[in-house]
């Protein structure tokens, strides 16, 4: 037996749609998404760059085209664009107009322009931005046509993962039982540990960081992710995983000396060489290649600095201060 699947839409028509998103794209600032795709994205550009849905190749003559095929109206169609947080499952509406309201000449569509949408302002969860063209509105029932409101005509998705959010950066529930299990005091707020995985293995198992976090505190974060306190708390995981990546090196460098030898590019893909990236840049010349290996001595040497610069980079004094409100 076949263990193929196959996404079946229950009438005859409409591949317009489909066909004018194809031609989406999504810009964050010198990386262009393809849909369908997953995208890392550093930190800072995560949560602070702007994010662009680009339409230059969408035809917006199929639109009509599309909808005549179906039986419809063209303003019994719109154009909607989520930003979903998959992890914490809120979604936001970014964009929503019917197709005779759209402008033909229309080629972005700014996605945190006014107001920064939470699954873009919450890094450890990811962010799925999703484009649809639906159904705004119920009809009567017809064989093979769609009639059910919001029944989607055609789909887009472009996945974003942070630091926080690939190999090895996903927070896992703690329970008490989770606390007694690892010998920890039961008001345990966090922990990390690597177990036995290499931060030089350059294919890394996607839960090589057991990062375990209070479950409540989690459900805390899932509404208060965008506060300056939400914000914080998701910056301070990220150092809490990486401190115990560069740890885990230190143990490998007693191990294993020649480590420190090699250059850091050799390990592209580990979990070592992703911290040294973000402290030190992704550069391809020479200076970049320097700048990179000089970070993995200090990470053999003095791990406490490297450690500093990283947490400079997240951007956390920024988000500690305002935590605390106005000065008085």
């Amino acid at each position: 037996m076949s263990s193929e699947t196959r996404l079946v839409r229950p009438y005859v028509g409409g591949d317009e749609f489909q066909r004018m998103l194809d031609g989406c794209t999504l810009r964050c600032a010198d990386q262009t998404i393809e849909g369908g795709s997953e995208a890392a994205v550093g930190l800072e550009e995560y949560l602070n760059f702007p994010f662009t849905l680009e339409l230059d190749r969408v035809d917006w003559n199929l639109g009509s085209e599309g909808a005549s095929a179906l039986g419809l109206e063209a303003s019994d169609v719109d154009l909607l664009v989520l930003a979903v947080a998959p992890r914490l499952r809120f979604v936001d509406v970014v964009f929503r107009s019917d197709l005779p309201s759209i402008d033909p000449s229309l080629r972005q569509i700014p996605l945190s322009d006014e107001q920064r949408p939470r699954a873009l302002r919450a890094p450890h969860g990811g962010a799925d931005i999703q484009v649809f063209f639906c159904l705004n509105r119920s009809r009567d029932p017809r064989p093979m046509q769609p009639w059910r409101r919001g029944t989607w005509l055609g789909r887009q998705d472009f996945r974003l993962r942070s630091e926080l959010t690939g190999s090895g950066f996903v927070p896992i529930r703690m329970t008490d039982d989770d606390r007694e299990q690892l010998g920890l005091p039961r008001d345990t707020v966090r922990y990390t540990t690597l177990d036995d995985g290499d931060p030089f293995d350059t294919d890394p198992a996607s839960d090589m960081v057991k990062l375990y976090v209070d479950g409540e505190l989690l459900d805390r974060l899932a509404v208060s992710a965008g506060t300056p306190a939400g914000r914080q708390i998701q910056q301070q995981l990220f150092l809490d995983a990486a401190t115990a990546i560069v740890f885990a090196a230190q143990r490998r460098f007693r191990e294993s000396p020649e480590l420190g030898t090699q250059h850091v590019d050799d390990f592209r893909g580990s979990l070592a060489h992703r911290i040294v990236e973000y402290v030190a840049g992704r550069g391809g010349d020479a200076s970049s290649k320097e700048r990179r290996q000089n970070a993995l001595r200090q990470m053999r040497d003095d791990p406490v600095v490297l450690l500093a610069h990283l947490e400079a980079r997240t951007g956390i004094r920024r988000e500690l201060i305002s935590s605390l409100g106005a000065a008085r």
